[in-house]
C-alpha cells in the first residue's frame, strides 16, 4: 500500500511538473497544481489509515488551501475545495478509514470540515478577487505611466529633432554668410590691387608728362636762343 501510495504521488507531482515546465503561471498549470496539491493531501491521509495522527492531518487540508491562494486566482481555489470535497463524499462511504480513524462513514464530520473548508475557501476568493482587482488598477496605471513615459521621449525625441535641423539651417546660413563675406573680400582685394596699379601707373604718366613739359621748355628755349642767332645773322646781313 505503502509503494502504490508513493507512485500516485509521485505520478501528481510528476503531472505538476510536466504542467510548470510548459507554462509556468498560465491558468491550466494554476488548476493543474491545485487540484495535484489537493489529491497528494488526500494521499496523505490515506497514507497514516489507522494511526492516531490521521484526523490531525486533516489540517494539512486548510494549510494546503491557503497555499493555492498564493495564486491569486479564484478558479484554483475552487478547484482545490472541489477535488477535496468529491474525496471525502466519495471516499467516507466507499473506504472511510481511508479518510477518518473510524471504519463506519461520518457524515457529521464530513459536514464539518466541509463547512469549514468552504468558509476559508468563500474568505480566500474574496482575498484573491480583492487582489486581481488592485493587480488590474496598478497594470492600468504601470500601462498609462508607460504611455506618459513614450510620449514624453517621443516628444525629446522630435524636440532634439527639430533643434538639430535649426542648428543645421544656423550652420547653413553662417556658412552662406562667411562664403559671402569672404567673396567679397575677395573683391575689393582686387579692386584695391587695382586701384594701386591705376595709381602706380597715373604717377608714372604724371612723370612722363613731367618730363615732356622740361623737353618742350627746353625745346622752346633752344628755338628762341635759334630764332635770336637767327635775327643777329639777319642784322648782320643787312
Amino acid at each position: 500500500q505503502a509503494i502504490l501510495i508513493g507512485g500516485l504521488g509521485a505520478i501528481l507531482a510528476g503531472l505538476a511538473t510536466f504542467a510548470w515546465s510548459r507554462d509556468k503561471s498560465g491558468a491550466s498549470t494554476r488548476l493543474i497544481t491545485s487540484m495535484v496539491m489537493a489529491a497528494l493531501v488526500c494521499l496523505m491521509v490515506h497514507s497514516l489509515n489507522g494511526n492516531t495522527y490521521q484526523i490531525d492531518v486533516h489540517m494539512y487540508f486548510f494549510a494546503a488551501l491557503a497555499l493555492v491562494a498564493g495564486w491569486c486566482d479564484w478558479r484554483s481555489l475552487i478547484a482545490y475545495s472541489a477535488v477535496v470535497a468529491v474525496h471525502h463524499l466519495t471516499i467516507n462511504f466507499a473506504y472511510p478509514e481511508a479518510v477518518f480513524p473510524a471504519s463506519h462513514p461520518d457524515i457529521a464530520r464530513v459536514l464539518l470540515h466541509a463547512v469549514i473548508l468552504v468558509v476559508q475557501t468563500a474568505v480566500l476568493v474574496w482575498v484573491t478577487k480583492n487582489l486581481q482587482s488592485l493587480f488590474s488598477v496598478s497594470e492600468r496605471a504601470l500601462a498609462t505611466a508607460q504611455a506618459a513615459e513614450e510620449e514624453t521621449r517621443l516628444l525629446n525625441s522630435q524636440q532634439l529633432l527639430r533643434h538639430e535641423e535649426e542648428s543645421q539651417q544656423l550652420f547653413a546660413r553662417e556658412q552662406l554668410a562667411a562664403d559671402f563675406i569672404g567673396k567679397v573680400n575677395e573683391r575689393l582685394t582686387d579692386l584695391l590691387k587695382g586701384t594701386q596699379t591705376l595709381a602706380e601707373t597715373s604717377q608714372i604718366l604724371s612723370g612722363n608728362v613731367h618730363e615732356t613739359d622740361k623737353a618742350a621748355d627746353v625745346l622752346t628755349t633752344l628755338a628762341r636762343e635759334t630764332l635770336a642767332s637767327v635775327e643777329t645773322v639777319a642784322s648782320g646781313n643787312e
